[in-house]
């Protein structure tokens, strides 16, 4: 293979000489990174940051935050994954994760925490659950309320149940609202899920004594116990600088 053209006074590459020059910067470049990634890592940078999300948690608040932290912090890599009520909070307080992002519906002094954002929580049904009852009392003794049971150990922890009413148990937020659209039941729904639902007819507000429309904050949360590493402490901050006033 000959890399330079020597027939004039200057030697220029041959166009064999350009790919194999173009392949040797990549390869250095390639190199550079990895080296400055063993530089990071061995400074203490973590090389995964674990976060547990609830599933009311709106993901479109957090696309955005953690596509641009994790592209400006190649070496570390996100480990997310999806809790209900109370799993989140538990993780992170058995220090299975680093950060926790939810409701918190225990007291806990070693957890540090800040608002993040405030959700709103609706009773809802299908027009075609609605159609046949003629009051909420016939709606509570015929179709179940749909109820989303948490991860955690303690997964007893559930909000707004009606002590009287017909009950069905699910393990995500999903599958609750895929029960309540078809009209196999009733609940409450994140306002945020369900604004086009509820616009075009689909679900429709319904009035229960004992289940009313709440509201109530979403925290970000780590466990104080454990020290924080560099990125963890950024992301933290990045958090914070992104959470409703």
């Amino acid at each position: 293979m000959q890399i330079f053209n020597r027939e004039e006074y200057r030697p220029k590459l041959t166009e064999q000489g350009k790919a194999f020059y173009q392949k040797a910067l990549q390869a250095l470049n390639g190199f550079n990174e990895l080296e400055n990634l063993g530089k990071e890592l061995g400074t203490g940078v973590e090389a995964e940051i674990k976060v547990s999300m609830d599933g009311l948690v709106p993901i479109t608040h957090l696309q955005g935050i953690f596509r641009e932290f994790f592209l400006n912090n190649s070496a570390t890599n996100l480990n997310l994954n999806s809790d209900v009520l109370g799993g989140a909070y538990e993780k992170l307080a058995n220090g299975e994760v680093d950060i926790a992002i939810g409701p918190l519906f225990v007291e806990d002094p070693s957890i540090e925490k800040f608002k993040f954002k405030v959700i709103k929580m609706l009773p809802v049904a299908a027009p075609e659950l609605l159609n046949e009852v003629s009051s909420s009392a016939e709606m509570e003794r015929k179709f179940p309320q749909v109820i989303t049971k948490g991860t955690g150990s303690t997964n007893n922890i559930s909000s707004g149940v009606l002590p009287h009413s017909k009950k069905w148990y699910v393990s995500d937020g999903t599958l609750k609202e895929d029960l309540i659209k078809s009209g196999l039941g009733w609940g409450r729904l994140p306002e945020f899920k369900i604004k086009d639902l509820l616009k075009n007819g689909k679900l429709k507000p319904i009035k229960v004594k004992g289940l009313e429309k709440i509201e109530f904050p979403l925290y970000v949360m780590r466990n104080g116990k454990f020290p924080m590493g560099p990125r963890l402490k950024e992301l933290w901050e990045v958090l914070k600088g992104c959470a409703d006033e």
